[in-house]
Parts: C-alpha cells; structure tokens; sequence
C-alpha cells in the first residue's frame, strides 16, 4: 500500500473516531461556549434593528408589522438565548456522529439534503422552514466565507485529513443555520414574525459567524495546526444528484421566457401571460405540484405538435430538449410547472455522464412522450411507482451496467432500448397504460435473456443467508466452548479448532437438525466435542487409558464426518488431527509433558477462526459451495483476487478507471452502503463494475451484481481493506433518476432562495 492510501486510510480512522485530539475537541469546545455569546449579541443587535425599523420606516403597515415582531422577540429573550446553544450543541454533536459512522449528513433541511420524493410528505411549515434554512446557509456563506475558509483548511488537518473536507466540518455555517432554524421553530412564533426576525437577523448571526471563524483559525494557528490543502474536484457532490452540465449546456437560468396562464384558466397560445421558468419553480409551486394541490388543472391536456418531436442525428441534445419543450402548449399553471419539471428531468439524465451517449441520446428522444404524460397526469409527480418512472429507472439502471459501448452485453441492452424508442418516440405513447405496456416489454426481454442468472442470484442468496446465520450462530458456540468448565485452555491449535470450524460443524447441526439436532435424537457432533475435551485433558485421560483407546476411532469418524457436512476442506484440518493424535499419543504412553503446542507457530486454522477478534469475525466462512454459488470473493494483501474463476471479471466487465467525471466521491471505511449502489472494485488491475443488489440482514456479507447477472459477494471487512488500498469507488449511490428528481428539488429550492 503507497503512502498516500496509508494517509487516506489514517483519515478515515481519525474521521470515524470523531476526531478525538485535544485540538480538534477545543476547537469543538469554543463553538459550544461562544454559542451563547452569539446568542446574546444576535438578540441585542435584532432587538435594535427591529426598534430602528419599527420608528423610522415611512410604510405605515410595515412599522406596525416590525414593532409586533419586535415585541415578540424581547417577550422570547430567555428562550432564545437558552435554545441556540442547546440546538447547536445538537446539531454539532449528530453532524460529528454521523462523520465518525462514515457519511457526513446534510442538515436535514439543506438545500443539497432535500429530495424530491420528501415533498410531497412535508406539511406548509417544513416547506417554510426549509426556505428559511436554505436562505439562511446562502447568507452565512456569504458573510463567513473568508473566516470559513481559512479555519476550514486548518480544522481537516486537526481531524486527519490531507486535503479539505468542508462536508465532514461539524462546525460548517450550514449547521450554524440549522440550530438557528430549530430555535425559532420552538418558539411557535407567527410565520410573518419568523421571517422578519431571520430578514432583519440573519446578517446578524453571519456575522458573529465570521467572527467564530477567526478565533477558531487563530486558535488552530497557536497550536501550531498547518493547513490542509485544497484540492479541484469535477465529481459531484455527496448528494448523489447528477454531474454539472458542461458549458454550453443551458441550466435554469438561461432558460427563455414562457407564457404561463394563471392556473386553473384556459388561455390560447397568444394570450399575453409571462413568467420566467426561475421563478415557476420554487419549492412551494413544486411542493403543491407533489401534494396535488394542482390537479384539477390537468383535466385539459396540452397539444404537443408533432413536427418538433424528433431530433436529427447528431443533433445536440440540449438544444433538441429546447425546441421540443418550446412546442408544448401548457394551458395552466400546473401544466407549465409539470413541463418545468419534466424537462429538467430529462435534461439532467440526457447530460448525465455516467450514462453511455446512445443512452442519453434515446432519453432525449423520448421527452415528447413525457411530456405528454406529465402534462396529462400529476401522479407522475408523486408516485415512484408509476410506470414511466419505474421505466426511466430500468433503463437507467441497467445502463450503469456497462462503462463503453464495446462491453460485453451492451449490444443487447441496446436492442431492448430501440424497441422502447420505437414505442415512444413515435408519439403514440403518453398514457399510464402505454407506458406500462413498454416497461413489460422491456422487462421480459431483458428477463428472457437473463432467467439462468436471476435463478443463480436466488441460490447466491440463499447460501449467503445461511453462512451469516451459521457464522452468527458459531461466535456464540465459540464463546460457549470457552466457557465450558472441560475446556482445555493452552494449545493454540486446538482452541483454534473448537471455536472455529468445529464451532461451524455444530451450528449447522442446530440449524438443520442434523443427527437430532435440536430434536429429540442425540446431537451427535455437540456430544463429540466434550469427548474431545476430555481426551485431552492429560489427568483425566491418563486415569482411564482404556476408554480413550476405546473412543478414539469413532471420535475420529465424527470429527471428520462433522467437517464433512459443512464442505471444511479436511487439508486445512490437518494440524489439527496430527495435535490430537500427538496429545492422544502422550496419555496412551504415560508421557507426563504440558499439554503446549510443539510449534511456537499457530496453524493457519487459528487466523481464520479466534473468538473474540472483531476483525476476524467480519472474515465470515463460507464453504466451498456456497462461495462458489455467492462468487465469494477471497482477497489476499494487497492484491486483491478472486478464488473462484466465476468471479474473474471477463473483458466486457471490466472498468477502466475513468467514468468520464461521472464518479461520485468513493466510500469511506465503515460508512453505510445502500442496496442499489453502483460501484467499482480492482481485481488483478482489471476494474469491475457492480450494483449492490443484496445485503444480509446483520450487514456481514455483501452480494454484488456485474452485467450478465454474475454474482460477487463480499465481508464488510473486505469492502473496507478494498476502499483502504484505492480500490472501490462510487459510480451512483443511488437511482440516476432519483438523482434527476432530486436536482429538481435542489433547482427549485435555490430558485425559491434567488428570488
């Protein structure tokens, strides 16, 4: 392992522990005593400002207003300068939990945390508070960047980190802003009284911000903490949402001019209504848009002309995406903001890198059917199952499958999607139920080709599930047998035996019931290990000579049939056997010699199976059928490869190491994945490309699917040693189409906040 993966991996170990140095906890100690001095200058000077506000505004409404807001604020003093700092205390001490687990949360009402399927949930007030959040973080941003940067760059080294990691600061402005938010949403103040406290304090509280920032960075600065270093990224941010356009690629500022009619009014294509597409959407148009506050102006769908539908060949596709929706006629306002939305979705998938051009070229083509769907029915909008949805994630999703148009498989998947473009792109389809009809179809041919390896997948995991539950089963055992009052402390070999693969034999027997089991008949296996025990208890053995020479053939028998049933390669047993007959050998010739292991070495057995060990217990065993049924992966070093050749990455699975800036940032150590991740591993120099398809139920083992449905299963130990040597990395922790949505939210919230 280089230095560099040596630094990364230090980082991650220092991140998850919180980043427990004195420095870094002084650091975190200062917030949380100058919060209440914030507290208190924050109300002092709003208090002022309002009262200035409230005496010398010529709008007489407008002073009425600021004197009521400012009457409720000095009535709030006590609860306001007792609950920032017990909400920032809060909020620094989840942030910093959430590093130290391995992903950095976003403020749950952040503009990069909020996605679109949470709307149609939130109730008027999260919307609010939402905006105000988002208001706020731009203003303390704004207002505290340069103490920010400066104290950020020296706060990642106190935490361990090479470079500058902003996401993993607990102590970022957009904390600062959600503990203020959380305050005032304590107070059940007036909406109205809210938002002129956050209008007239919000430059207030950036400011004592700025102020924060410095004495942080000069306190670093004394303890002689250097800066980390900087460093350019292209790949998008955590989020998950899609990569920036490129330039030239129009985003929703540039957009052109549409007329939008009131909702609920019929209006002609030359009716003089306008509204810039920014200013359509806004979180709150989007959030009615997703609670159906809207639907009733959708019973009259728009027209889509049909000569602007398609697109040339090599017609760019953001200038196509233009002109197709410049020829829809919405004829209300939830018409026009579904348009909005339709179009930014599309567009964000037709720009996403990750997905191979002939992809983003046949979505681009297809946006006239959406459109017509979205214009006509609102559920698209709010249900993730509607078939157009569910179609755009299969496409999408199976597309992740292959890094170049040369790979293995992706001729076929092509020739599924030009029957779905056939479909659509014909302008025949635009209903729920032609929608369903192409997603059928393109299931079941996708489906027919692939029914050998879905029943592979079935028995993967199946025989996953078995190993995590016998492995579980067998740690307990393990410490059972070392409880046991006959258990023979002292030899490591045989310790490693009993409490390893002997401690699997009889796992398995509980489970299944084997030679009784659980039942009523004997538990064969479980009954052998206190034999064992007591064949080579030197004092208690050498006493009754006759009875071991007696027991010792069927103790053997059983011994060996025990690792037969669980597949055990009797090879890797044999230090053990050959311990057993030396020891068996010392009580039949009365050789009186401490019962010690002659070879200071421990058996290999001992480094796969020691109770007891954290590390070792994430390294699950499997047998030999079931690795091969999962394709386990078994990796040694630093040089990771596979044991069994259904594992071994053929040309068209493997990656290159470049997905054309469509990379999200790689996994930290210990952090949670999420089943539907698409992520990327090195074997032998080669890279494999993979979704995250099965997780067991304890998060012990781990079953990967590459293209053509080959499986690849994994310890949560090795996804970790892989992420420590650079060698796993993120093509999408979640749907690219959930990624699409999500940007529209975060599209509609910064538009609300630009307003």
């Amino acid at each position: 392992m280089d230095e560099t993966n040596q630094a990364d991996t230090q980082q991650r170990q220092t991140a998850r522990a919180g980043g427990t140095n004195d420095v870094y906890q002084a650091c975190i100690n200062l917030a949380h005593s100058q919060s209440l001095v914030m507290a208190k200058r924050w109300f002092t000077q709003l208090a002022a400002n309002l009262l200035d506000k409230s005496t010398t505004s010529l709008n007489i409404p407008e002073k009425r207003q600021v004197h009521v807001a400012w009457e409720a604020l000095t009535a709030q003093q006590a609860a306001i300068e007792q609950g920032f700092p017990l909400a920032l205390s809060q909020a620094i001490t989840q942030y910093a939990s959430s590093v130290a687990g391995g992903q950095a949360r976003q403020p749950a009402r952040s503009m990069s945390a909020l996605r679109f399927d949470d709307l149609e949930l939130m109730g008027d007030a999260q919307v609010q508070d939402t905006l105000d959040e988002a208001r706020l973080q731009q203003l303390f941003l704004l207002a505290s960047d340069a103490g920010f940067t400066g104290f950020s760059a020296r706060f990642s080294t106190a935490q361990g980190f090479q470079t500058v990691k902003t996401d993993k600061n607990p102590l970022r402005p957009e904390v600062f802003a959600s503990a203020l938010v959380t305050t005032l949403q304590g107070l059940n103040l007036e909406p109205e009284i809210k938002a002129r406290w956050l209008v007239y304090g919000g430059q207030i509280m950036g400011d004592q911000l700025q102020l924060l920032y410095t004495q942080l960075q000069d306190m670093l600065e004394k303890h002689g903490v250097r800066p980390a270093a900087y460093t350019v990224k292209t790949a998008p941010d955590d989020s998950g949402r899609s990569p920036t356009p490129q330039p030239g690629t129009p985003d929703n500022a540039g957009r052109d001019r549409q007329r939008l009619p009131a909702d609920g009014q019929q209006t002609t294509p030359g009716a003089n209504v306008y509204l810039s597409r920014e200013k359509l959407l806004t979180l709150d148009h989007l959030h009615r848009l997703m609670s159906g506050e809207y639907d009733e102006s959708f019973s009259s769908p728009a027209n889509i002309r049909g000569d602007q539908t398609k697109a040339s060949d090599g017609k760019d596709v953001t200038a196509q995406a233009k002109v197709t929706r410049n020829s829809a006629t919405p004829r209300s306002l939830g018409q026009s903001l579904a348009m909005e939305v339709v179009g930014l979705m599309i567009e964000q998938l037709a720009t996403d890198t990750r997905l191979l051009p002939p992809v983003r070229q046949m979505i681009a083509n297809a946006e006239p059917a959406f459109l017509k769907l979205g214009l006509s029915e609102p559920r698209f909008f709010s249900d993730k199952n509607h078939p157009a949805r569910r179609l755009l994630e299969a496409i999408t999703a199976k597309s992740l499958a292959y890094n170049s148009e040369d790979a293995a498989g992706f001729a076929d998947y092509m020739g599924d999607l030009q029957n779905v473009a056939a479909l659509l792109i014909d302008g025949q389809a635009g209903s729920e139920q032609d929608f369903e009809a192409v997603l059928q179809d393109f299931e079941a041919r996708y489906a027919k080709r692939n029914e050998a390896a879905a029943a592979a997948q079935k028995l993967a995991v199946q025989a996953l599930l078995q190993a995590e539950q016998r492995n579980l089963l067998a740690e307990k055992i393990a410490l059972e047998i070392r409880q046991r009052s006959d258990f023979v402390p002292g030899n490591n070999i045989i310790t490693a035996f009993v409490t390893g693969p002997w401690a699997q034999v009889m796992a398995k027997e509980r489970m299944v019931g084997e030679h009784g089991g659980l039942s009523s008949r004997k538990a064969v296996y479980s009954l052998a290990l206190g034999d064992m025990l007591w064949s080579i208890d030197f004092a208690q053995a050498s006493r009754y000579r006759k009875r071991l020479v007696k027991i010792i053939p069927d103790l053997l028998n059983v011994l060996r049939e025990g690792l037969l049933s669980i597949d055990f390669p009797l090879a890797q047993s044999k230090n053990f056997f050959n311990e057993l007959m030396r020891l068996h050998e010392q009580v039949l010739t009365a050789v009186s010699a401490p019962v010690t292991a002659q070879n200071n070495k421990l058996a290999d057995l001992e480094n796969v199976f020691t109770d007891g060990d954290a590390a070792t217990r994430d390294r699950a065993w499997l047998a030999p059928t079931e690795a091969q049924q999962s394709g386990f992966m078994e990796f040694a070093d630093d040089d990771p490869k596979s044991s069994f050749k259904a594992t071994v990455p053929q040309d068209g699975d493997t990656g290159h190491g470049d997905n054309g800036g469509g990379v999200e940032p790689a996994f930290e150590a210990g952090e949670t994945m999420q089943s539907g991740a698409w992520v990327e591993w090195a074997v032998s120099d080669l890279w494999v490309r993979a979704q995250l398809t099965w997780i067991s139920p304890h998060n012990t083992l781990f079953m990967f699917t590459s293209a053509g449905g080959h499986s690849h299963s994994m310890t949560a130990r090795m996804v970790d040693d892989l992420i420590a040597q650079g060698r796993f990395k993120v093509i999408s922790r979640q749907g690219v189409l959930d990624g699409a949505f999500d940007n529209v939210a975060q599209t509609a919230i910064r538009n609300s906040v630009q307003a």
